[in-house]
């Protein structure tokens, strides 16, 4: 199953997702496929996930708090795979 980073607020969550997308150098014009690293989406409890890219050097130093979950089929109705 994948790695999942966990934030309480989508603002930080966004933060983070930015800054991976960079970090990786991922095209992000609006005529590439690739406009940022992942889809940040809302749990069922509120919470902002985020896939974990794999690697903690490229987490930002000064990342909001967060944690690292494995992905559960039951944060989103059964309609909405991940």
């Amino acid at each position: 199953m994948a790695l999942y980073l966990v934030f309480d607020l989508q603002a930080d969550a966004q933060y983070v997702g930015d800054y991976i997308t960079a970090a990786l150098g991922l095209p992000t014009g609006p005529e590439n496929v690739t406009t940022h690293w992942n889809d940040i989406r809302q749990r069922f409890d509120g919470k902002w996930v985020l896939m974990w890219p794999g690697r903690n050097g490229l987490i930002p130093p000064d990342a909001p708090p967060f944690v690292i979950e494995e992905y559960d089929p039951a944060w989103f109705e059964a309609s909405e795979p991940l």
